[in-house]
């Protein structure tokens, strides 16, 4: 599980930001939801539906050597 942290200009983290997709209307879209929600259902921004589901986000990270 994936999961993007935001950090504030103060150094405070803020809720992650978790990537959904619904099935009904295949529009994917992101919701900034806290950890204990992360795996419900959200309302799809499309169709307002119920239908979605969590997807695990791909990422890319380079260190500097």
């Amino acid at each position: 599980m994936l999961a993007l942290c935001l950090i504030a200009e103060s150094d405070e983290v803020t809720m992650p930001i978790y990537e959904y997709s619904c099935a009904d209307c295949h529009q994917s879209f992101t919701l900034r939801r806290s950890f204990s929600e992360a795996g419900e259902a959200a309302e799809c921004p499309g169709c307002r539906r119920h239908n979605t589901r969590r997807v695990v986000s791909a990422f890319m990270a380079f260190t500097g050597e």
